[in-house]
């Protein structure tokens, strides 16, 4: 007889919903994040975590590579539940993001079966791939899994409200006065310049690194990107053959 697949529950989750569930959080452990743009003490999240619930946390030991001898950056156990960051992260502008990342499984995900649905083991272990965001078509629960976490550790390391805030703060003292509250990018030197100031002054106001930024303002739709777009008028368009 054919084998039947197993039905594999993910959460049911839009964009919305898990960015509610960052503020969520935010506010059990510390309210005054969303008050202001600062930098999410996400570590902290995570000791209190473990001191109040019992969930382990380590970001001092060397996670190990898979059999495609990818680099284990962080890893999420759920039985005893417990979430790790590779000591190789530790003190970079990579290591909140990762943390964050994980953080998302222990609240999203703590109830999934991961050998069903696409792991190598009863823990998810994260590589560099799974850390990439909106650069994938999400096919397989794997995709989705790590597209909440994802999303995930963006809102709750730059929740959208402060976030916002915090670009047209910028924008205002640049004296910046069109597309206020957005940014819009070209292939122009000036244009790229601007792109790359607003992305360093963000990451050092929200404690992540530029990737992570220019990242959220695509989930929030605030990035005008025509980088790619055609140079070319429309007449010359129209006049090719």
């Amino acid at each position: 007889m054919p084998q039947t697949k197993q039905k594999v529950s993910i959460p049911r989750l839009s964009s919305n919903d898990i960015e509610l569930k960052a503020e969520e959080v935010i506010k059990f452990y510390d309210e005054r994040v969303l008050n202001f743009a600062q930098p999410s003490p996400v570590r902290e999240f995570a000791l209190e975590t473990k001191q109040r619930f019992g969930v382990d946390f380590r970001d001092d030991l060397d996670l190990g590579q898979g059999a495609s001898g990818r680099k284990y950056l962080g890893q999420f156990r759920i039985k005893p539940r417990g979430i790790f960051v590779d000591v190789s992260l530790k003190g970079s502008d990579r290591f909140p993001f990762v943390l964050a990342h994980e953080f998302g499984h222990l609240v999203l995900h703590r109830r999934i079966d991961p050998l069903k649905s696409g792991y190598s083991s009863s823990s998810i272990d994260d590589t560099e791939l799974d850390f990439v965001t909106g650069k994938k078509i999400l096919r397989t629960p794997r995709d989705w899994i790590e597209w909440q976490a994802n999303r995930f550790a963006a809102a709750l390391l730059m929740p959208r409200a402060t976030f916002s805030d915090a670009l047209v703060s910028y924008q205002k003292s640049k004296d910046i006065k069109r597309n206020i509250g957005s940014v819009y990018v070209d292939a122009t030197t000036t244009s790229l310049r601007d792109l790359d100031r607003t992305l360093v002054r963000l990451a050092i106001v929200f404690g992540v690194n530029r990737t992570n930024v220019e990242c959220r303002l695509r989930d929030l739709e605030l990035l005008q990107d025509h980088r790619n777009a055609s140079t070319h008028h429309i007449s010359q368009l129209l006049m090719e053959k």
